[in-house]
């Protein structure tokens, strides 16, 4: 989450917000909850939700397919 959210950032096109727990320091020590994306960014002409996982194939869609549906929906309303 916090490489990617660095990634974004560095493109310093648009409000890109985390929704995981950073030190002082700026480095990561929380993942992002659920019930919520990982990254929400704004941009001029549209939104990009983000959900970052390690898990591949079967696992990953069963993990996070269901909940990207659910974050897009919400942004949209």
């Amino acid at each position: 989450e916090w490489n990617t959210w660095r990634a974004l950032v560095a493109l310093d096109d648009g409000d890109v917000c985390d929704n995981f727990k950073m030190d002082r320091f700026g480095e990561p020590y929380q993942f992002a909850p659920g019930k919520q994306p990982d990254i929400h960014c704004e941009y001029k002409d549209f939104h990009l939700i983000v959900e970052v996982t390690r898990s591949t194939g079967a696992t990953q869609h069963t993990m996070e397919g269901d909940s990207v549906l659910r974050h897009v929906g919400v942004v949209q309303k």
